[in-house]
């Protein structure tokens, strides 16, 4: 397991690290006593090792809690957790981001510590000359629609919708499995409060102005099944109508549905964070469409 960026994201949050092989040596194994020597227990699990959690892990996430020590989760996507888990603060963010496991970390420690939250340095606003790139291409995948290949035009569909997304701010990592619909998952700076893990997003060519309900539901399946509490549907018409109809009602996961040409024009004036917090607002106040 590579644990580089979360020693960085530890050691950028003035946190001193210590492991059990540091108190017992690396061929021995800890006994009982040894968590309240520290002031808090972050829980590693990656993506690639297994789903089964040892008996020792286990073993030490209870002595911490037993000890009432702060105890944080971080599992690395699409890594399952043991249900047996489930009441313990989890953060379900990639071992390779910098970015997000200093943030969470950092907030967790904030609801312990009785720290005050520092001020969010700004989000820089999108270069509109890649926004204007990006509705070009959209333009252009609109108009050769019916010579394109439907999977090329998906394709480049998703090539631009992460590069929006990128250029946003945010961090993204592709997402290729065919038993679901998420294409990406995404860390965007500025969500921390109100999204403990990636965003999952899919995106989607509609060849005709509706989203199916089915649609909907398959894509809020995969955000229940990876303990996701909201998710985002990207979607793209290539009709050019005026409006899309979002069939699938407001219900646990939330998922959120954005045009992406809507969206890129509302990067202009606004940042992603804002405007998905502004969509988010929507949802749990019965505003949205969906």
């Amino acid at each position: 397991m590579n644990l580089t960026e979360v020693y960085a994201a530890l050691v950028s949050l003035d946190i001193d690290i210590v492991e059990p092989g540091d108190v017992f040596g690396r061929d021995s194994t800890p006994g009982p006593g040894w968590l309240p020597q520290v002031d808090l227990l972050c829980a590693v699990f990656s993506a690639d090792a297994g789903w089964e959690t040892p008996a020792s892990i286990f073993l030490e996430i209870g002595q911490a809690v037993g000890a009432q020590l702060p105890t944080l989760v971080i599992a690395e996507p699409p890594r399952r957790l043991d249900p047996a888990l489930s009441s313990i603060p989890t953060t379900r963010v990639p071992l390779t981001s910098a970015l997000a496991l200093h943030d969470q970390i950092g907030l967790f420690v904030r609801t312990f510590s009785g720290s005050p939250s520092p001020v969010s340095a700004p989000v820089p606003m999108i270069d509109r000359n890649i926004l204007r790139e990006i509705k070009e291409d959209l333009a252009d995948i609109r108009s050769n629609s019916q010579q394109q290949d439907p999977s090329a035009a998906a394709e480049r569909l998703e090539r631009a919708s992460l590069q929006l997304i990128t250029a946003a701010g945010g961090e993204a990592v592709s997402i290729d499995r065919d038993d679901e619909p998420v294409d990406f998952a995404a860390w965007i700076p500025g969500t921390e409060k109100f999204l403990s893990s990636p965003l999952l997003i899919e995106v989607k060519l509609l060849r005709r102005p509706e989203v199916a309900r089915g649609s909907i539901d398959r894509l809020r399946a995969a955000a229940n099944s990876r303990g996701a509490t909201w998710a985002l549907l990207l979607y793209f018409s290539i009709t050019d109508a005026g409006g899309v109809k979002i069939r699938g009602g407001a219900s646990w996961p939330y998922i959120m549905a954005l045009n992406i040409e809507e969206l890129a024009t509302r990067l202009q004036d606004e940042g992603l964070a804002q405007i998905l917090n502004n969509e988010r607002n929507a949802i749990m106040h019965g505003a949205s469409g969906q």
